[in-house]
């Protein structure tokens, strides 16, 4: 990193390989979140975290402390959801509809 560029093509320089970092970041974020959802079981793991986040439930309730904690989960869960929306929208739908399914053969036997 130059802290103390004479032109200005070596903050352009500075500027555009800080930009490459952060790209690549993003992309390997990105990678992750496919391998995440790339099997049933990742989906399965992702699927109870976004439960465990309140992600589908509202997050009212009398007390003040516990209704922030849920929010905060909430917003958590949320963060979550966008980024695998983002690198794999038809693992995501995907992930429903075999919860659904589970649901739905769980219900069958009782």
């Amino acid at each position: 990193m130059r802290h103390h560029a004479t032109s200005d093509g070596l903050i352009d320089q500075d500027a555009a390989d800080k930009s490459d970092r952060i790209q690549a970041r993003i992309n390997q974020h990105r990678e992750d979140m496919r391998w995440l959802m790339g099997s049933q079981s990742g989906r399965r793991i992702v699927w109870r975290w976004l439960r465990e986040m309140r992600f589908f439930m509202p997050v009212n309730d009398t007390n003040g402390l516990a209704q922030s904690h849920k929010a905060g989960a909430q917003a958590v869960g949320t963060k979550i959801a966008d980024d695998l929306l983002d690198a794999c929208p038809d693992q995501f739908t995907l992930m429903i509809k075999e919860s659904n399914d589970r649901d739905r053969n769980r219900n069958s036997r009782n």
